[in-house]
This record gives C-alpha cells, structure tokens and sequence, in this order.
C-alpha cells in the first residue's frame, strides 16, 4: 500500500523492516517530489476541501520541508461559496506490503471541520477500494481529543476477539445497534456504512492536549503474518 498523509506537521517519519527490524525508507528532507506525490483528484469522502499539486502548494506557503521537518496546511485566504478550502495530501511513491511505520509529530490541527489523517491504503484498476484494505493510523476529526484508528476491508475481517483494555488502550467505537464496530467489512450489517473497525485512542492522542504537550510519537505496524 502507499502511505498517505494529509493536513499534518511532521517532524520525523521511516518505514522499517518487519522484525528483526532494519531502517528501510526515510519520508524527509527538502525534496519532497523525491518521496511523495501530490494528490489533486476530488476527495472521494466528499469533504469541503480542495486539493491543490506541489506548485500552488508552495506558492501559498501550504507546504515547506527541511531535513527533518515537513510543514503541512490548509490555505489560509477567502473561500467562494461553493468552493472546497484549499489543502495538501500526499502519497508515498513507494510502495510497502509490511513494515513499522513511525511519525514523530509536533502539532496535529485541531477544531470544527478539520480532519488530519495519516493511512496506508493500496488500490489498481482490477482490485478496487477496499479489496487490498485500507489502514487508517491516525484520524483526527473535528475537536477530538481521542485518535480514531481503523481498518477498512472486503468481508471476514472480524475483529470481535480483540478485546479493550487487554489488547488496546481505548475502546471500540458503536455500530448501529451500540454494538462494538469490531467487523472491518465496510458494508457490515449493524455498522454504518464504511464505518470499519474504528478503535478510539486514549484521551490526549490527539487535539489541544497533544499539542499543547508538544506532540508525539505513533508507530504502527503491518504484519501479514
């Protein structure tokens, strides 16, 4: 799958190795068309957001990189009726079938109709969304305290065993029937629809508290094994 980033300040970020790990790929530095291509198509959520290429992204000062930092934002000018806020989303030109992904952040946007995310998703034109899965590493909606983390995939990706306060801090989010929404399957029968298995974080993971604490770290690991 690629890596996908949207709406974020990074500060480090690298793929390893699945175990024993080893140091693969490093996502910084000041050439960012090396790493990363700039999404432009429409947001398939359907969000009220415009995605504008490297270009207008640079003029606007939406986006800046260093050798280990990577600022990224939203346009800060008027928007006309009807129009989406301009914004940056990024996708790795490499691609990962495993590995521990970390991202060290300083700040993570936060407050009404912001939505920063960092997912892994992969796609071609015979195996469509959500057929190679899609997952969601950090999801930060609106004024949140509390990191959404999900998976999104085609049937039997039950994760009903995976039980709160054992195997995770945090706890599931409900279905349509406050249920747990343990069923990654988009179109599960008691979730809503493309809800997945959305598991909510510990309170600070996200929002003003993890800013205001200066950040953090996450690392997210894919194991097929």
């Amino acid at each position: 799958g690629s890596l996908v980033a949207a709406a974020g300040v990074a500060r480090t970020a690298g793929a390893l190795a699945p175990a024993p790990y080893e140091w693969a790929s490093s996502f910084m530095g000041e050439d960012l068309d090396a790493k990363w291509a700039f999404w432009t198509q429409p947001d398939p959520s359907e969000g009220a957001v415009t995605y504008v290429d490297q270009e207008t992204a640079i003029q606007e000062g939406m986006i800046t990189a260093s050798e280990d930092r990577i600022f990224m934002s939203i346009g800060q000018g008027a928007v006309s009726d009807g129009s989406g806020r301009p914004s940056v989303r990024l996708e790795s030109r490499e691609v990962f079938h495993s590995g521990l992904f970390i991202v060290g952040l300083d700040h993570i946007p936060t407050g009404c109709g912001t939505w920063p995310a960092l997912w892994m998703y992969g796609e071609d034109a015979l195996h469509v969304w959500p057929r190679w899965g899609e997952y969601d590493i950090i999801e930060a909606v609106h004024n949140t305290s509390r990191v959404m983390t999900s998976l999104h995939t085609d049937p039997h990706c039950d994760q009903s065993a995976v039980q709160p306060g054992r195997d995770f801090l945090g706890k599931w989010q409900e279905g349509t029937m406050s249920n747990d929404a343990d069923s990654c399957h988009n179109l599960a029968p008691d979730q809503y629809y493309n809800q997945g298995c959305p598991q909510t974080g510990p309170s600070n993971s996200v929002g003003q508290g993890f800013n205001a604490a200066g950040g953090g770290t996450y690392a997210a690991e894919w194991d097929p094994e």
